[in-house]
């Protein structure tokens, strides 16, 4: 899959190698459920912890949405070179969300739901395109609720094209470790999911 970068240095003395995948749509996927898990540790409701609960959640927020346009970009880019018109990825990779999920909707004449993210999307550009008189309001709709609730939807969409598409939102990185790692032993592992 076009996105991830796998380097592979042998040690010419001892014939040992070492595998570092860097796969920055994956990235941001734990990125999100690390934020996610972060805003969980603390109350939204206790003085003392408000703030970070709103800073953990903030950082989620931002990264969902960037990675949704990481998935988006990664499937426009890769369904653009298959039909021998990618240069028009050029033209459309820096419109909207919306704006691209409608392309890959016309390019695979597909069917599935759009995800309903409205909410999160206007609280994202309360943070983004931040205006002082609307801090009150960026604050108060910043909620857990609000980004799980879009994440899911954007979730559930994904898993629904990526059937429709034939493409994978991403590589798997454990997998294409082990890929190059059958031919000599694992000794170390650092990735950036939160499993390990």
């Amino acid at each position: 899959m076009a996105g991830e970068i796998v380097t592979v240095t042998i040690d010419d003395a001892s014939g040992n190698f070492e595998i570092l995948v860097k796969n920055t749509r994956e990235d941001l996927l734990h990125d999100l459920q690390y934020f996610l898990g972060e805003a969980r540790n603390y109350d939204p409701n206790v003085p003392e912890s408000m703030f970070h609960h709103a800073r953990f959640l903030r950082a989620a927020l931002l990264i969902l949405f960037a990675y949704a346009e990481a998935v988006v970009n990664g499937w426009l880019h890769t369904l653009l070179e298959q039909r021998n018109v990618g240069f028009l990825f050029g033209r459309i990779q820096r419109d909207c969300l919306d704006k691209k999920i409608e392309v890959l909707n016309e390019l695979s004449v597909a069917t599935v739901k759009r995800p309903k993210v409205k909410n999160a999307k206007e609280v994202r550009n309360l943070f983004v395109h931040f205006t002082p008189t609307r801090e009150d309001e960026a604050f108060s709709r910043l909620s857990l609720s609000v980004i799980e609730s879009s994440a899911n939807e954007l979730f559930r969409w994904m898993t629904e094209m990526e059937s429709t598409l034939n493409l994978k939102r991403h590589a798997n990185s454990d997998e294409l470790m082990r890929a190059f790692a059958e031919s000599g032993t694992t000794t170390k592992e650092v990735s950036t999911d939160l499993a390990k």
